[in-house]
């Protein structure tokens, strides 16, 4: 199994800074098992991920494109861990945050909901509205809600 060899240990180091304590172990080419406290994930990668993955640790690509295959397999480790409980301690946002994938700027996104639906997330973000109103008015300017309640304005309007 020494084939990917630059790949699975990219991935073994990426899933000891989250799990240092688990057992990891080579299924076949393309499957990894984790284990810890427990609980037993079987990671998937395939060939294709596992070849490009493979490429990019042998150096000489162009650092975007490097960034993105390196955090492509980092979030696909971070959802299989994550959907069996195994790395409550991380924080999404910030692994999102960190992420130097190009991504697209700008999204028009058109969503559509069933009226009787539509009525309720927004009499829901209306009490939500002025619940943040009047904790402006109660406690003063505070950061996070101003910045919650434009963002609930945006909707509402």
């Amino acid at each position: 199994m020494d084939k990917f060899e630059k790949a699975f240990e990219f991935i073994t180091q990426f899933i000891r800074s989250l799990l240092p304590k688990a057992e990891l172990t080579r299924a076949n080419v393309e499957h990894l098992r984790v284990e810890n406290e427990g609980v037993r994930e079987i990671l998937t990668f395939g060939i294709a991920r596992l070849e490009d993955l493979e490429t990019v640790l042998g150096g000489h690509q162009p650092r975007k494109y490097s960034n993105g295959i390196r955090n492509k397999t980092k979030f696909g480790i971070y959802t299989a861990l994550g959907s069996r409980g195994m790395i409550p301690h991380v924080k999404m946002s910030e692994a999102m945050l960190s992420d130097e994938r190009d991504w697209m700027r700008s999204v028009v996104l058109i969503t559509r909901f069933e009226a009787k639906l539509a009525d309720r997330l927004y009499r829901a973000l209306k009490a939500l509205e002025t619940y943040m109103k009047h904790t402006l008015a109660d406690h003063g300017e505070i950061e996070a809600v101003r910045t919650d309640l434009d963002i609930v304005l945006s909707l509402t309007n």
